[in-house]
């Protein structure tokens, strides 16, 4: 039972240093304004992971992997890539494509 005076605005659930498991056949969160995640470590698990997004954002201040089978990126209108140094390499075949290159 979750209980709170009809004054406070939160409700806060402290299970101190407890494991909670959620075990559900479908679970949904929604928010009138933000849901926010704070961990040390946050992984997930699963077969698919799927965005539907107006814009995103991601701050990354150390260093970002990503392994891949295959990876194809799409941009409607524009993408750049900008930093000091940046290296592109293949073992077999490196390819540009484009109605004009510019280099240099």
């Amino acid at each position: 039972v979750l209980e709170r005076t009809s004054d406070s605005p939160e409700i806060h659930l402290n299970f101190r240093q407890q494991t909670v498991s959620l075990t559900a056949g479908k679970i949904e969160l929604k928010s009138a304004r933000a849901i926010g995640l704070s961990s040390h470590e946050l992984s997930f698990n699963a077969n698919l992971l799927s965005q539907n997004l107006t814009e995103r954002q991601t701050h990354i201040s150390a260093g970002d992997t990503t392994h891949a089978g295959s990876m194809a990126l799409y941009a409607q209108r524009h993408m750049g890539f900008y930093s000091k140094v940046t290296t592109f390499a293949a073992q077999s075949l490196l390819k540009l494509d484009g109605g004009q290159i510019h280099m240099g």
